[in-house]
């Protein structure tokens, strides 16, 4: 099983209470700047809903390896967000996961050459290329329980399994990208209203 919700947290009015989130992820989440700090407790609310909804999970006990990846005991899962959007699995197989926002960016050639040691294969698109690499590196190294990171050889890893999709959400576009064993069910989420969340 895997199921992979996201949500454009700016629609939503009814912000989540952080109470309810086990203690070392409202420690974790608190230090946060305010925009992923928002961003943060969503995914934190979301996944813990889930574990119960879809696993009859309603204690949610965590903890986190040398570099952030939580671990339970009962499930795999893995957040990311990105520019108000964001993104769950929860999974019971190891999974990792990555959203972008796709933007313009100057000098993508720049950019490329910083961040890889690799060049990237020749394309059409080249900013939608990056954003699919980048979306995949990230999702394989959640995948690995490791960081991305420099120098640059760390940024080289194998790429080949992840799979991406891409998203309109409110029209902008954003790429997922995940890496799992299993084949994804997808959600988006309309609303949380009352603490109970409503999917498309």
């Amino acid at each position: 099983m895997l199921k992979i919700v996201y949500l454009n947290s700016k629609m939503c009015e009814e912000v989540p209470q952080l109470d309810h989130l086990p203690k070392n992820v409202i420690e974790k989440i608190s230090v946060k700047a305010k925009t992923s700090y928002r961003e943060s407790l969503f995914a934190w609310w979301i996944l813990q809903y889930l574990a119960k909804e879809w696993l009859n999970i309603s204690d949610l006990h965590v903890t986190f390896n040398e570099n952030g990846k939580p671990i339970f005991e009962q499930f795999y899962a893995s957040i990311s967000h990105s520019k108000g959007v964001v993104a769950v699995a929860i999974s019971t197989k190891e999974v990792g996961i990555d959203i972008e926002k796709v933007v313009p960016i100057a000098r993508i050639e720049k950019l490329i050459d910083t961040l890889y040691a690799h060049p990237l294969e020749a394309s059409a698109h080249p900013i939608m290329h990056f954003y699919m690499t980048f979306t995949k590196k990230e999702a394989k190294m959640k995948y690995e329980g490791k960081k991305l990171g420099y120098p640059r050889h760390q940024l080289d890893v194998g790429i080949e399994d992840v799979k991406s999709l891409m998203l309109d959400i409110q029209d902008e576009r954003y790429v997922l990208s995940y890496d799992s064993l299993c084949i994804p069910e997808i959600f988006e989420i309309k609303s949380i209203k009352n603490g109970m969340i409503q999917y498309r």
